[in-house]
């Protein structure tokens, strides 16, 4: 069996990955509702070739949800993206989540950065490394362009492929986690605490804690914190201080979006308030 170098990509259109978010987001641990709603937004397709063969796996592979089955929820990237069109910088959520999205499993623009364009046979050629060129091949790196084409990353003009300057360079300053580090630690405070008020007590899920401080950035400073931009930061945080103190548990079984800490993988969080600080 081929093992291609870069992941697949079942669904490549922007537009209708949003609206799948959409769907998730409005209806999570709901499988069936989440389902109807995806359906709904193609025309006379089967759950089988949609739900379950487009859009759960391209989002899975997107690193866009959590869960399976009928526990499905946003993950936070995903979250990001949905909440960002409230505001009307959904663009740029986009396409900041999409270029790390690049650099952590694609590495697409950055060939063709370091070549200033390239045309589409070069381009497979630079990402098949030792592999074929065969028709799998093309397709997957196909329709991983059509996203970043989607997302004006990357254009295509006169047969060759290049980066659309202007969005990359906003792009890459989204992704610039230094800037987003001096409210980190009390913001982190506040969203875990505010789980608390709700009810929750103890260890909280880092999955739900990372969408809970991305939000926040967000609607406040219209800033895009991303799932690994918050995972820099909290490696970044002491565990302890004088008016806190940061544990994590370890997960039960194989899981999925854990934290990762001096190699070890993390489920869920704990900060602990010192009285008297």
């Amino acid at each position: 069996m081929t093992q291609f170098p870069i992941p697949s990509i079942k669904e490549h259109r922007v537009r209708l990955l949003i609206d799948s978010l959409k769907c998730f987001d409005a209806n999570p641990f709901n499988r069936e509702m989440q389902k109807k709603c995806v359906l709904n937004l193609y025309a006379n397709k089967s759950e089988k070739s949609v739900f379950r063969g487009m859009v759960i796996p391209t989002l899975r592979t997107l690193d866009l949800i959590a869960g399976h089955s009928d526990k499905i929820r946003l993950a936070s990237n995903g979250k990001i993206i949905v909440e960002s069109e409230k505001s009307s910088i959904v663009h740029r959520a986009v396409r900041a989540i999409f270029l790390e999205i690049d650099f952590r499993k694609f590495h697409l623009l950055e060939k063709v950065r370091d070549h200033k364009s390239l045309t589409r046979a070069e381009i497979y050629l630079c990402m098949a490394g030792n592999h074929p060129v065969d028709r799998g091949l093309k397709e997957r790196v196909d329709s991983w362009l059509s996203i970043l084409e989607d997302a004006s990353l990357a254009k295509e003009d006169q047969e060759m492929v290049k980066i659309v300057t202007e969005n990359y360079q906003k792009a890459m300053e989204d992704l610039c986690v230094e800037k987003k580090e001096k409210m980190f630690v009390n913001t982190l405070l506040a969203c875990f605490h505010s789980f608390n008020r709700y009810g929750t007590t103890g260890m909280i899920d880092i999955v739900d804690l990372r969408t809970s401080v991305a939000l926040e950035y967000l609607r406040k400073e219209q800033m895009i914190l991303t799932e690994a931009q918050f995972d820099e930061l909290l490696r970044r945080v002491p565990k302890t201080s004088d008016s806190y103190i940061i544990t994590f548990g370890q997960p039960m079984g194989a899981e999925e979006r854990l934290f990762v800490f001096r190699g070890n993988y993390y489920r869920t969080i704990n900060i602990k308030s010192i009285r008297g600080a």
